[in-house]
């Protein structure tokens, strides 16, 4: 299974978010945003109103972008994230006090004719989760602590990852965070086909050489 390498936005005000959208696109037809509205994660977020209209993007290059969603119940903002041109959403299981707000956000999410993903903490362990992974193709795991201080790749998640490869062979197994030169083959060793990484690439001072070695040490 070929492993695929997506970068991320993440901006904490508009200057940085164009600064690195722009310098993003250019070099990858797919890209996260990391759109967290600043309620899940204190002052830690890319804000909707900085996210430009990317329907015109996906005119000119056929851009592909993933929204990171963590509000609470973020199901009303599924129709504008449409309208502004977003291919997949990025749903946290901790985001919804119950399965019912989930299972209505996912419908919400398919109506639209998006690509809905599961995403869920470290902490949280995966009998929680079990009987909703089927209904979805892609589950992310995050590999930091949302907002935390000194953010780095969770070793548990290795464990996670291979149990879900061994129990769900067609599940598309996502890691967002810690994927760097040091930590990349071992979660690619572990199962995870999907891998996102943010300041690597887009603090890079040659943004297509950093993805392009991440690509080839997880195809390797």
């Amino acid at each position: 299974m070929r492993v695929k390498i997506i970068p991320t936005v993440f901006a904490l005000n508009k200057k940085e978010f164009d600064t690195k959208f722009k310098k993003l696109y250019n070099i990858t037809k797919e890209l996260q945003i990391d759109f967290m509205d600043g309620k899940f994660v204190k002052n830690k977020s890319v804000d909707i109103k900085y996210v430009p209209n990317l329907k015109s993007y996906n005119k000119k290059y056929g851009l592909k972008c993933e929204a990171h969603l963590m509000i609470k119940n973020p199901i009303k903002l599924i129709s504008k994230l449409n309208q502004i041109g977003f291919k997949k959403i990025l749903i946290h299981f901790s985001a919804f006090k119950t399965e019912v707000e989930l299972i209505n956000c996912l419908n919400e999410i398919k109506k639209y004719k998006m690509i809905p993903a599961l995403v869920i903490n470290p902490n949280i362990k995966l009998n929680l989760i079990e009987k909703l992974i089927p209904k979805f193709k892609t589950i992310m795991l995050m590999g930091v602590y949302p907002g935390a201080e000194g953010q780095s790749f969770v070793s548990t998640n290795y464990l996670k990852i291979k149990k879900l490869r061994q129990k769900f062979p067609k599940l598309n197994i996502q890691i967002d965070g810690g994927v760097n030169l040091k930590t990349i083959k071992k979660i690619v060793d572990s199962g995870a086909n999907i891998l996102n990484s943010g300041s690597f690439i887009s603090s890079s001072d040659n943004p297509k050489n950093s993805l392009n070695i991440l690509k080839k040490l997880a195809n390797s």
